[in-house]
């Protein structure tokens, strides 16, 4: 039996404008372990969304990429507009071999990235990812990793 991580999509900040008549975007964010999907609600209007949704993925793959999406309503015909993505390695927080991840040019870590083990075994990471469309930065995606004893 595989083990899972549990993502907890907290918010978004500075996000970028996609619908430029309300000078605002619909995001929602799409996480992708290996063939496993999942998907938060959209936040209308908002380039500083709160998610505070919780995901549990079987881990076949230590690669977890998030994408950020504005979401378009099927009226326009039009398709959903990606907004930024960003990928992380889940290897730290799987094979507890260290305590803080730094951000550096090779990983999207906005900002030092915590693991903290708990009395229970369990260990979670806070992590801030800075998503990129192309080379650019387009606002930030904070997380919640948590990994079973």
């Amino acid at each position: 039996m595989s083990k899972c991580v549990k993502v907890r999509v907290l918010k978004g900040m500075n996000l970028v404008v996609q619908d430029w008549a309300s000078r605002s975007s619909d995001p929602y964010v799409l996480l992708r372990l290996s063939k496993n999907e999942a998907r938060t609600k959209v936040v209308e209007k908002s380039l500083n969304p709160r998610w505070e949704e919780e995901f549990v993925l079987p881990i076949t793959d230590c690669c977890l990429k998030l994408e950020v999406w504005d979401w378009d309503s099927p009226r326009k015909l039009k398709r959903d507009d990606p907004m930024g993505e960003a990928e992380i390695d889940l290897n730290h927080l799987v094979n507890g071999d260290t305590q803080i991840v730094l951000p550096t040019p090779e990983n999207c870590y906005s900002k030092n990235s915590y693991i903290k083990l708990c009395a229970d075994g369990k260990r979670v990471q806070e992590v801030s990812l800075m998503l990129r469309k192309g080379k650019v930065s387009t606002g930030v995606v904070e997380l919640q990793l948590e990994y079973p004893a």
